[in-house]
């Protein structure tokens, strides 16, 4: 059987990838809620607080405001929706859900906000960010036809931000 033999409802088949992404983003909250709960609240720990709110939802509005419903309508009207369907769980969603996850790392800043960063923690920090852009942008390739070029941007703005961690 061909991927163009494949029955894909497209609504059905974002809905499902959504569903695995806000598990993601409340496991998110919850790690980075529960560890804040038990920290004094000054402000070096209230800003990487803020800051990862900030982050997780700014990840929910590029997964869900900006590419679900372009999602679903290019994917209504591909050729091929099987092999869109399955590209864009094998390439796009695993990323995207792992960068979710490995952005909770951002939890690290919270217990220790104060002193000088490693080379590793800020790598891990920068990781699951750079993990969901990489996915987004996977994801939206097969079914959009060519990745979007917010997604490369915010992936040289990491990568900067890796070169200015030891000064900031």
């Amino acid at each position: 059987m061909s991927t163009a033999d494949r029955t894909v409802d497209p609504g059905h088949r974002v809905e499902r990838c959504g569903l695995s992404g806000i598990i993601a983003l409340g496991e998110s909250i919850i790690v980075t809620g529960a560890t804040f709960a038990k920290l004094r609240w000054t402000p070096e720990v209230c800003s990487p607080f803020g800051s990862t709110f900030v982050a997780t939802g700014a990840m929910w509005w590029v997964y869900f405001v900006l590419s679900a419903e372009a999602a679903i309508e290019a994917f209504a009207h591909h050729k091929d929706r099987g092999e869109v369907a399955r590209a864009g769980d094998a390439f796009g969603h695993l990323p995207i859900v792992a960068g979710i996850v490995a952005t909770k790392s951002d939890t690290m800043t919270l217990t220790q906000p104060i002193g000088n960063i490693t080379d590793a923690a800020l790598a891990v920090t920068l990781a699951g960010p750079a993990l969901f852009l990489v996915g987004a942008g996977q994801f939206c390739r097969p079914v959009l036809s060519n990745p979007p070029i917010s997604s490369a941007g915010g992936i040289v703005l990491l990568a900067g931000l890796r070169m200015l961690g030891p000064f900031v």
